[in-house]
Protein backbone atom coordinates (compact mmCIF):
# COMPACT_ATOMS: atom_id res chain seq x y z
CA UNK A 1 0.00 0.00 0.00
CA UNK A 2 2.81 2.39 0.84
CA UNK A 3 4.81 1.49 -2.24
CA UNK A 4 8.55 1.06 -2.39
CA UNK A 5 10.58 3.41 -0.22
CA UNK A 6 13.57 4.93 -1.99
CA UNK A 7 16.52 6.80 -0.56
CA UNK A 8 18.54 9.16 -2.71
CA UNK A 9 22.26 8.47 -2.76
CA UNK A 10 25.04 10.82 -3.82
CA UNK A 11 27.48 8.39 -5.47
CA UNK A 12 28.17 4.74 -6.19
CA UNK A 13 29.75 2.91 -3.27
CA UNK A 14 31.75 0.83 -5.73
CA UNK A 15 33.58 3.93 -6.91
CA UNK A 16 34.42 5.07 -3.38
CA UNK A 17 38.16 4.85 -2.83
CA UNK A 18 39.50 6.64 -5.88
CA UNK A 19 40.15 9.80 -3.86
CA UNK A 20 42.42 7.78 -1.55
CA UNK A 21 44.75 6.83 -4.41
CA UNK A 22 47.91 8.65 -5.41
CA UNK A 23 46.92 11.57 -7.69
CA UNK A 24 43.31 10.38 -7.55
CA UNK A 25 41.78 13.85 -7.39
CA UNK A 26 39.38 14.78 -10.18
CA UNK A 27 37.45 17.98 -10.82
CA UNK A 28 34.10 16.25 -10.31
CA UNK A 29 34.98 15.98 -6.59
CA UNK A 30 34.64 19.77 -6.43
CA UNK A 31 31.25 19.91 -8.11
CA UNK A 32 29.30 16.74 -7.39
CA UNK A 33 31.62 13.77 -7.06
CA UNK A 34 33.31 11.94 -4.22
CA UNK A 35 34.21 13.35 -0.78
CA UNK A 36 37.77 14.67 -0.62
CA UNK A 37 39.40 12.50 2.05
CA UNK A 38 42.97 12.06 0.80
CA UNK A 39 45.43 12.10 3.70
CA UNK A 40 48.43 10.37 2.18
CA UNK A 41 49.07 6.65 1.79
CA UNK A 42 51.14 6.48 4.98
CA UNK A 43 47.93 7.21 6.91
CA UNK A 44 46.21 4.24 5.29
CA UNK A 45 49.16 1.99 6.10
CA UNK A 46 49.20 3.12 9.73
CA UNK A 47 45.42 2.64 9.94
CA UNK A 48 46.09 -1.02 9.21
CA UNK A 49 48.41 -0.96 12.21
CA UNK A 50 45.58 0.46 14.31
CA UNK A 51 43.37 -2.55 13.76
CA UNK A 52 46.35 -4.89 14.27
CA UNK A 53 47.70 -3.39 17.51
CA UNK A 54 47.00 -5.52 20.55
CA UNK A 55 47.35 -2.59 22.97
CA UNK A 56 44.30 -0.85 21.54
CA UNK A 57 41.09 -2.19 23.17
CA UNK A 58 38.56 -3.95 20.95
CA UNK A 59 35.80 -1.59 22.11
CA UNK A 60 37.83 1.40 20.94
CA UNK A 61 38.41 -0.24 17.56
CA UNK A 62 34.70 -0.96 17.18
CA UNK A 63 33.80 2.63 18.10
CA UNK A 64 36.25 3.94 15.52
CA UNK A 65 34.89 1.56 12.89
CA UNK A 66 31.36 2.65 13.78
CA UNK A 67 32.26 6.29 13.33
CA UNK A 68 33.85 5.51 9.96
CA UNK A 69 30.67 3.71 8.91
CA UNK A 70 28.48 6.61 10.04
CA UNK A 71 30.63 9.13 8.14
CA UNK A 72 30.54 6.99 5.01
CA UNK A 73 26.75 6.82 5.26
CA UNK A 74 26.57 10.59 5.78
CA UNK A 75 28.46 10.98 2.49
CA UNK A 76 26.49 8.36 0.61
CA UNK A 77 22.93 9.10 1.75
CA UNK A 78 21.68 12.43 0.43
CA UNK A 79 19.35 13.23 3.40
CA UNK A 80 22.18 12.67 5.90
CA UNK A 81 24.56 14.73 3.82
CA UNK A 82 22.08 17.63 3.78
CA UNK A 83 21.83 17.51 7.57
CA UNK A 84 25.55 18.30 7.74
CA UNK A 85 24.90 21.39 5.59
CA UNK A 86 21.95 22.82 7.51
CA UNK A 87 19.45 21.12 5.17
CA UNK A 88 20.79 23.03 2.17
CA UNK A 89 22.79 21.56 -0.69
CA UNK A 90 26.04 23.56 -1.04
CA UNK A 91 27.30 24.92 -4.35
CA UNK A 92 30.53 23.01 -5.07
CA UNK A 93 32.39 20.88 -2.52
CA UNK A 94 29.26 18.86 -1.63
CA UNK A 95 30.86 16.98 1.30
CA UNK A 96 32.18 19.68 3.60
CA UNK A 97 32.16 17.44 6.64
CA UNK A 98 34.92 15.32 5.07
CA UNK A 99 37.57 17.06 7.17
CA UNK A 100 36.22 15.17 10.19
CA UNK A 101 37.03 11.78 8.74
CA UNK A 102 40.44 13.08 7.63
CA UNK A 103 41.16 14.25 11.17
CA UNK A 104 40.04 10.90 12.61
CA UNK A 105 42.23 8.97 10.18
CA UNK A 106 45.31 11.00 11.11
CA UNK A 107 44.59 10.67 14.86
CA UNK A 108 44.08 6.91 14.66
CA UNK A 109 47.20 6.53 12.53
CA UNK A 110 49.23 8.37 15.19
CA UNK A 111 47.75 6.18 17.94
CA UNK A 112 48.57 3.07 15.94
CA UNK A 113 52.17 4.11 15.45
CA UNK A 114 52.51 4.48 19.23
CA UNK A 115 50.66 1.27 20.18
CA UNK A 116 52.08 -1.23 17.67
CA UNK A 117 54.47 -3.70 19.33
CA UNK A 118 55.41 -5.81 16.30
CA UNK A 119 54.53 -9.14 17.88
CA UNK A 120 54.22 -12.12 15.55
CA UNK A 121 50.44 -12.04 15.68
CA UNK A 122 50.35 -8.27 15.02
CA UNK A 123 52.75 -8.58 12.09
CA UNK A 124 50.68 -11.31 10.47
CA UNK A 125 47.46 -9.35 11.01
CA UNK A 126 49.05 -6.17 9.65
CA UNK A 127 50.29 -8.02 6.55
CA UNK A 128 46.90 -9.56 5.85
CA UNK A 129 45.11 -6.20 6.17
CA UNK A 130 47.62 -4.59 3.78
CA UNK A 131 47.12 -7.35 1.21
CA UNK A 132 43.33 -7.08 1.60
CA UNK A 133 43.51 -3.32 1.06
CA UNK A 134 45.69 -3.78 -2.04
CA UNK A 135 43.22 -6.33 -3.43
CA UNK A 136 40.33 -3.93 -2.81
CA UNK A 137 42.14 -1.14 -4.66
CA UNK A 138 42.77 -3.35 -7.69
CA UNK A 139 39.32 -4.95 -7.84
CA UNK A 140 37.25 -1.82 -7.15
CA UNK A 141 39.20 0.75 -9.17
CA UNK A 142 40.54 -1.21 -12.15
CA UNK A 143 37.76 0.02 -14.47
CA UNK A 144 37.57 3.51 -12.96
CA UNK A 145 41.13 4.86 -12.85
CA UNK A 146 44.16 4.29 -15.03
CA UNK A 147 46.44 1.30 -14.52
CA UNK A 148 49.29 3.75 -13.91
CA UNK A 149 47.51 5.28 -10.89
CA UNK A 150 46.86 1.84 -9.41
CA UNK A 151 50.43 0.63 -9.99
CA UNK A 152 52.00 3.75 -8.47
CA UNK A 153 49.63 3.55 -5.48
CA UNK A 154 50.48 -0.12 -4.88
CA UNK A 155 54.20 0.61 -5.19
CA UNK A 156 53.96 3.39 -2.59
CA UNK A 157 51.88 1.22 -0.25
CA UNK A 158 54.50 -1.55 -0.58
CA UNK A 159 57.30 0.93 0.11
CA UNK A 160 55.55 2.34 3.20
CA UNK A 161 54.73 -1.18 4.40
CA UNK A 162 58.35 -2.30 4.05
CA UNK A 163 59.69 0.85 5.75
CA UNK A 164 57.23 0.57 8.66
CA UNK A 165 57.99 -3.13 9.17
CA UNK A 166 61.72 -2.44 9.09
CA UNK A 167 61.28 0.40 11.59
CA UNK A 168 59.52 -1.83 14.12
CA UNK A 169 61.48 -5.04 13.61
CA UNK A 170 65.05 -3.76 13.56
CA UNK A 171 66.91 -3.42 16.86
CA UNK A 172 69.57 -0.96 15.72
CA UNK A 173 68.80 2.65 16.64
CA UNK A 174 70.78 3.88 13.62
CA UNK A 175 68.78 1.70 11.24
CA UNK A 176 65.56 2.81 12.89
CA UNK A 177 66.60 6.40 12.31
CA UNK A 178 67.28 5.64 8.64
CA UNK A 179 63.90 3.94 8.32
CA UNK A 180 62.19 6.97 9.88
CA UNK A 181 64.02 9.29 7.47
CA UNK A 182 63.00 7.09 4.55
CA UNK A 183 59.33 7.28 5.59
CA UNK A 184 59.51 11.06 5.99
CA UNK A 185 61.14 11.39 2.56
CA UNK A 186 58.48 9.21 0.93
CA UNK A 187 55.69 11.21 2.60
CA UNK A 188 57.27 14.50 1.49
CA UNK A 189 57.65 13.39 -2.14
CA UNK A 190 54.16 11.87 -2.27
CA UNK A 191 52.35 14.87 -0.80
CA UNK A 192 54.40 17.35 -2.83
CA UNK A 193 53.69 15.59 -6.12
CA UNK A 194 50.03 14.98 -5.27
CA UNK A 195 49.54 18.60 -4.20
CA UNK A 196 51.19 19.85 -7.36
CA UNK A 197 49.00 17.62 -9.51
CA UNK A 198 45.82 18.71 -7.69
CA UNK A 199 46.63 22.42 -7.93
CA UNK A 200 47.27 22.05 -11.68
CA UNK A 201 43.56 21.24 -12.16
CA UNK A 202 42.49 24.63 -10.78
CA UNK A 203 42.49 27.84 -12.79
CA UNK A 204 45.40 30.21 -12.26
CA UNK A 205 46.14 33.81 -13.13
CA UNK A 206 49.54 35.36 -13.48
CA UNK A 207 50.29 38.31 -11.23
CA UNK A 208 51.66 40.43 -14.10
CA UNK A 209 48.50 39.89 -16.19
CA UNK A 210 46.32 40.84 -13.21
CA UNK A 211 48.28 44.09 -12.64
CA UNK A 212 47.90 45.07 -16.30
CA UNK A 213 44.18 44.25 -16.32
CA UNK A 214 43.61 46.04 -13.00
CA UNK A 215 45.34 49.20 -14.21
CA UNK A 216 43.32 49.22 -17.45
CA UNK A 217 40.02 48.78 -15.63
CA UNK A 218 40.88 51.35 -12.97
CA UNK A 219 41.80 53.90 -15.65
CA UNK A 220 38.65 53.45 -17.68
CA UNK A 221 36.34 53.43 -14.64
CA UNK A 222 37.54 56.94 -13.79
CA UNK A 223 35.66 58.13 -16.88
CA UNK A 224 32.30 57.39 -15.26
CA UNK A 225 30.32 60.37 -14.06
CA UNK A 226 30.57 60.96 -10.33
CA UNK A 227 26.80 61.08 -10.04
CA UNK A 228 26.61 57.55 -11.42
CA UNK A 229 28.74 55.95 -8.71
CA UNK A 230 25.70 54.25 -7.18
CA UNK A 231 24.95 51.96 -10.10
CA UNK A 232 26.22 48.70 -11.53
CA UNK A 233 29.12 48.19 -13.89
CA UNK A 234 29.84 44.89 -15.67
CA UNK A 235 32.30 43.33 -18.09
CA UNK A 236 31.61 41.31 -21.23
CA UNK A 237 34.61 39.04 -20.63
CA UNK A 238 35.26 36.58 -17.85
CA UNK A 239 38.30 36.40 -15.57
CA UNK A 240 36.86 35.05 -12.33
CA UNK A 241 33.47 34.48 -10.73
CA UNK A 242 34.04 37.52 -8.52
CA UNK A 243 35.45 40.12 -10.90
CA UNK A 244 33.57 43.00 -9.22
CA UNK A 245 35.20 42.14 -5.88
CA UNK A 246 38.58 41.62 -7.49
CA UNK A 247 38.53 44.98 -9.34
CA UNK A 248 36.50 46.95 -6.76
CA UNK A 249 33.38 48.04 -8.60
CA UNK A 250 29.65 47.50 -8.04
CA UNK A 251 28.78 44.62 -10.34
CA UNK A 252 26.15 42.04 -11.09
CA UNK A 253 28.33 38.95 -10.78
CA UNK A 254 28.97 37.43 -7.40
CA UNK A 255 29.72 33.86 -6.43
CA UNK A 256 29.29 32.35 -3.00
CA UNK A 257 28.94 28.65 -2.37
CA UNK A 258 26.13 29.36 0.12
CA UNK A 259 24.23 31.82 -2.04
CA UNK A 260 20.49 31.50 -2.50
CA UNK A 261 19.80 29.46 -5.64
CA UNK A 262 16.59 31.48 -6.20
CA UNK A 263 18.78 34.38 -7.31
CA UNK A 264 20.06 32.34 -10.23
CA UNK A 265 16.49 31.39 -11.15
CA UNK A 266 15.49 35.05 -11.33
CA UNK A 267 18.53 35.93 -13.45
CA UNK A 268 17.82 32.98 -15.74
CA UNK A 269 14.27 34.27 -16.31
CA UNK A 270 15.75 37.61 -17.33
CA UNK A 271 18.02 35.95 -19.90
CA UNK A 272 21.24 35.51 -17.94
CA UNK A 273 22.60 31.98 -18.11
CA UNK A 274 25.44 30.10 -16.42
CA UNK A 275 27.41 30.91 -13.30
CA UNK A 276 28.75 34.12 -14.89
CA UNK A 277 26.33 36.74 -16.18
CA UNK A 278 27.45 38.47 -19.38
CA UNK A 279 25.60 41.78 -19.91
CA UNK A 280 26.16 41.52 -23.67
CA UNK A 281 24.13 38.29 -23.88
CA UNK A 282 20.83 39.80 -22.69
CA UNK A 283 18.54 42.59 -23.78
CA UNK A 284 19.13 46.21 -22.72
CA UNK A 285 15.83 45.99 -20.82
CA UNK A 286 17.23 43.30 -18.49
CA UNK A 287 20.41 45.31 -17.90
CA UNK A 288 18.33 48.43 -17.28
CA UNK A 289 16.11 46.64 -14.77
CA UNK A 290 19.17 45.43 -12.83
CA UNK A 291 20.79 48.88 -12.86
CA UNK A 292 23.69 47.95 -15.16
CA UNK A 293 24.63 51.44 -16.36
CA UNK A 294 28.19 50.87 -17.57
CA UNK A 295 29.61 47.97 -19.55
CA UNK A 296 33.32 47.30 -20.09
CA UNK A 297 34.21 45.48 -23.28
CA UNK A 298 37.44 44.73 -25.18
CA UNK A 299 38.06 47.38 -27.83
CA UNK A 300 37.75 44.87 -30.67
CA UNK A 301 34.21 43.93 -29.57
CA UNK A 302 31.67 46.58 -30.49
CA UNK A 303 28.36 46.97 -28.63
CA UNK A 304 26.29 49.01 -31.06
CA UNK A 305 23.23 49.29 -28.82
CA UNK A 306 25.14 51.18 -26.10
CA UNK A 307 26.95 54.53 -26.21
CA UNK A 308 30.77 54.44 -26.00
CA UNK A 309 31.94 57.03 -23.47
CA UNK A 310 35.63 56.20 -22.97
CA UNK A 311 38.38 54.06 -24.44
CA UNK A 312 41.98 53.12 -23.70
CA UNK A 313 44.46 50.80 -25.38
CA UNK A 314 42.49 47.62 -24.78
CA UNK A 315 39.06 48.45 -23.33
CA UNK A 316 35.98 50.47 -24.20
CA UNK A 317 33.48 51.78 -21.65
CA UNK A 318 29.85 51.80 -22.79
CA UNK A 319 26.91 53.55 -21.14
CA UNK A 320 23.38 52.22 -20.86
CA UNK A 321 21.39 55.47 -20.68
CA UNK A 322 18.16 53.73 -19.73
CA UNK A 323 19.33 51.90 -16.62
CA UNK A 324 17.04 52.28 -13.64
CA UNK A 325 18.31 53.31 -10.19
CA UNK A 326 18.56 50.76 -7.39
CA UNK A 327 15.49 52.20 -5.67
CA UNK A 328 13.21 50.96 -8.43
CA UNK A 329 13.70 47.29 -7.62
CA UNK A 330 14.50 47.32 -3.88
Amino acid sequence: LLGKATVNTTFSLKAFGRQLLFCGFTWDQVESGMPIVFCGLIVLVLLSLYFSAKKIPLRQKLCSLGFFTFMLLSFWLSPLNKLWHMLKAPVSFPFRQSFLICALMVILAAKAADAFCATKKEVVSFTLIIFAAAAYIVLSQINIVSVKEIVVTLMLVAAFFAAVMFLYLTKSSRLRLLAGLAICSLVFVELLYNGRYTSSLFEKYSRSAFIVSSNNIETILKERQETDAFCRTEKTYFESLNDPLMYDYNGLNYFNSLQNSNNNSILSCLGYHGVWNNPADVSPAANSLLCVRYIISPSNEKLSIYNPVAENNSLTLYENQYSLPFAIIT
